[in-house]
């Protein structure tokens, strides 16, 4: 499978690579097989299919939690595995819908991925996420409790917190899983305005069902199931 251009690439320099990418559990079909893509440095793509088409898997094997069965994948040029896994992650600011919220403070939730972040920083990042003008109006702010797995916040504030903690990693490339999920059309639009505008001059992979997200990023790439 490739991934189909929808404008032209340019001429920037080739950060990330997949090549003849293949996975599969043990015992069973590949999730993924043969597969090949590549993003330069300020691209955005979206990867895009069915339920089982294998996103998950290659949000995983992108942050190097798995392995891949056969291929490679390639950071600037160099193999994967001529990096720690920690730098491999050091490259990525992820936003999964699984993360789990500390029974924290929101400050607390920020500091505990970037001790020492300023005030100024959080609210940026919120601001970004589209969730800084509800927790301005809440009397307790940046002290407002999340509750234990984000349980004290609506289901959309729980989402947006999550990538608002991604926002605010200064990492080259953005990995979001369903950034706009459980979203009404509004404010998801109003949220994928804000994180392109920010960050108009960052590499970005979003995984997505939203077909009018995937419509304002250069390329997609299209997993089908095995």
């Amino acid at each position: 499978t490739e991934a189909a251009p929808k404008t032209a690439s340019g001429t920037a320099a080739e950060l990330l690579k997949a090549h003849e990418l293949s996975f599969s559990y043990e015992g069973q079909l590949p999730i993924l097989q043969k597969l090949n893509f590549s993003l330069q440095n300020g691209e955005k793509l979206a990867i895009l299919g069915e339920s089982g088409s294998g996103k998950t898997t290659l949000f995983h094997l992108l942050l190097r939690l798995w392995e891949p069965d056969q291929g490679r994948l390639s950071l600037n040029s160099r193999s994967y595995t001529e990096y720690s896994a920690a730098e491999i992650r050091s490259y990525f600011a992820a936003a999964a819908q699984s993360c789990y919220i500390f029974n924290e403070t929101i400050r607390e939730c920020f500091q505990r991925l970037y001790p020492g972040i300023a005030d100024e920083t959080i609210w940026q990042a919120l601001e970004i996420a589209q969730l800084a003008a509800v927790l301005r109006e809440h009397p307790d702010g940046l002290e407002r409790k999340t509750g234990p797995d984000g349980a004290l916040l609506s289901g959309g504030q729980r989402q947006r917190l999550l990538l608002a903690l991604a926002f605010a990693s200064p990492a080259p490339i953005l990995l979001l899983d369903e950034p706009t999920a459980g979203l009404d059309a509004a404010n998801s639009a109003a949220l994928t305005s804000s994180f392109l505008r920010h960050f108009a001059q960052r590499t970005l992979l979003v995984i997505t069902h939203d077909q009018q997200l995937a419509d304002k990023m250069d390329r997609c790439l299209y997993l089908s199931p095995r």
